[in-house]
C-alpha cells in the first residue's frame, strides 16, 4: 500500500515538474544569457549576478526533479516497458500543454525569437 502511495506521489510530483519545465527552462536560459529582465533591457554590471542566480536555480531544479524522476522511471520499468513509455508520453504531453497555455510565441520569446 505504501509503495503505491509513494508511486502516485512521485508521478504527481514529476507531472508538476514536467508541466512547469518550459517556463523554468525559459527562465534559466534567460538568466544564463544575461537577459533575465527581458531582451529589451541591458543588465550591464548585473549580468554576472543573474548568471549566478541561473546557476543556483538550475541546481535547485535538478535537485527537485531528477531524484524523483529516477525513482519513478525505475518503478515503471519494474511494471513494464509500456508503463515507461506511457509515463514519458504523459510527461511530454504536460510539457506541450504548458507551452500551449503560455503561448508558443511567449515560449520562443524566452529564447530571443520574436514573431
Amino acid at each position: 500500500m505504501m509503495k503505491k502511495v509513494k508511486l502516485v506521489l512521485a508521478f504527481l510530483w514529476e507531472s508538476m515538474i514536467a508541466f512547469t519545465a518550459p517556463f523554468c527552462i525559459g527562465l534559466l536560459y534567460m538568466d544564463f544569457t544575461g537577459h533575465s529582465k527581458g531582451y529589451g533591457y541591458e543588465l550591464g554590471s548585473e549580468r554576472g549576478l543573474y548568471v549566478w542566480f541561473g546557476f543556483i536555480e538550475l541546481i535547485i531544479w535538478i535537485l527537485l526533479s531528477v531524484p524523483c524522476g529516477v525513482y519513478l522511471f525505475k518503478q515503471m520499468r519494474k511494471i513494464g516497458l509500456r508503463a515507461v513509455w506511457l509515463t514519458a508520453g504523459v510527461m511530454l504531453l504536460l510539457f506541450a500543454c504548458c507551452i500551449l497555455l503560455m503561448g508558443v510565441d511567449e515560449f520562443l520569446a524566452c529564447f530571443g525569437y520574436k514573431q
